[in-house]
């Protein structure tokens, strides 16, 4: 079952992750952004 703060807090970082994953130009660094969102989501 989801939590309204714990979809709150995915909606932030996925935003987030969403802005600086456009203004990466490394695929490196794409792949460790969306690492980092992956491990925080679940």
């Amino acid at each position: 079952m989801w939590n309204l703060d714990l979809f709150k807090e995915c909606t932030n970082i996925f935003e987030y992750v969403q802005i600086n994953y456009l203004s990466l130009n490394s695929i490196d660094e794409r792949r460790y952004i969306f690492n980092e969102f992956i491990q925080q989501v679940f």
